[in-house]
Formats: structure tokens, sequence, C-alpha cells
């Protein structure tokens, strides 16, 4: 896997040497880190995914859940793929394993009103979600287009009750953030109400 990428006569690592990663649950583990350089690569990858959009090969509307922009990899710019291995080096240090394969990569476009019901993914081992853009932040509407965790198999998530969730275990998706987790576990997208497109972007992985 290639470990560093040039991009506007700038020298991009993969993995940065500084960076963190937290344990937002330890079992079933649920992985955070942010990258620093998220600037560097936003504007181009934002004006990417919006061209792209109007691509039928790439893209797909869903009724509830906005547009999906598919195959990262196939996207043709260095940001692109700068962060395509971002994604598949932090699957490969979560599950200690350098062999990684993909089941699927998208970007998900989210607009007012937009969300994502509860729901987990198949034919994969782990996830990872990158915030591209967050959008608008809209004063008293702090979980707004928010990824969050409702599963009993996470013990935050039932803090009345083992095996009850009454309690969501939700990221700071803080532009430059990732997550990952594993793909079984049950998640959602708070409902947008922001004017700008809130972008994320995704992969489902396996071994």
């Amino acid at each position: 896997m290639q470990k560093s990428f040039n991009i506007k006569n700038k020298k991009h690592d993969v993995w940065p040497e500084d960076l963190d990663i937290v344990y937002l649950n330890k079992e079933p583990p649920i992985f955070y880190t942010t990258f620093k350089d998220f600037e560097d690569i936003k504007e181009p990858l934002v004006k990417r995914v919006m061209e792209l959009e109007k691509n039928p090969e790439f893209t797909h509307r869903m009724p509830i859940g906005g547009s999906k922009v598919a195959r990262v990899h196939d996207w043709g710019i260095p940001e692109a793929d700068l962060l395509h291995a971002r994604a598949l080096e932090f699957f490969c240090r979560g599950v200690d394993n350098p062999k990684v394969k993909i089941n699927a990569c998208w970007a998900s476009i989210s607009r007012k009103h937009e969300y994502l019901s509860p729901h987990a993914h198949h034919r994969s081992v782990g996830s990872v979600v990158y915030m591209l853009q967050e959008g608008d932040n809209i004063e008293g509407r702090e979980f707004d287009g928010n990824l969050a965790f409702l599963d009993p198999r996470i013990p935050a998530c039932c803090t009345v009750d083992e095996d009850c969730p009454t309690q969501e275990v939700a990221p700071d998706m803080v532009e430059g953030a990732m997550v990952l987790f594993p793909s079984n576990l049950i998640h959602y997208v708070h409902p947008y109400s922001g004017d700008t497109p809130r972008i994320t972007i995704a992969w489902d992985l396996y071994l």
C-alpha cells in the first residue's frame, strides 16, 4: 500500500506519525481519529463529489437517504486516493491484519430533511465513515445530521438495564474525523435541516 501522496507539491502521509486513535467503545470496538490536514483535501473532494453526483454511472438517489456517489477509488483525483488509502489502513490497523478487500465505498450527500433509518451492513466486517463537509451548524440542533449507534451490544447504550439500549452513542463527526466500527452494529443518521449539503464518505470492508 502506498505510504504517501503528493498533493499540490505537499507530501501527505497515509498514516501520520502523530495520529491518535481513540476507543469510543472497547468491545465491540469502535475506533475514532481525526486527520489534521483535512482542509488540504476538502475542497477538491467536495467539488469532485458534486460533479459525480450528476453522473448516473456513479450516483443513485435513495428515497430518504440522499445521494450515494460510488467507488471512491475511481474518482480520479489524488485527494480521493489518499483518503481511500487512509480508510483501508485504518481498517487494517483496527483488525490487526494487513489484508483488506472492499465490498463497497461511496459518498453520501445529505440535504434538508434527509436521514438514514437504523440499519446494519452485511457482507463486510468493518465500516469506516469520514466526515468531509459538516454542512450548517444550526443552533439548538446539535445532533443535526449526526451518525449515531443504538445497539444492545454496546454497553454505553445500555445504561439502565443490560442488553436494553436506551442511550445512543454518537461520535463527534467534525470535518476530518474518521470512525471505524463493526459493520453489523445498528447505526443511523439523524435528520439534517441545513441548506449546505452534508457530505460523508464510507467504506464497507472485509478480510
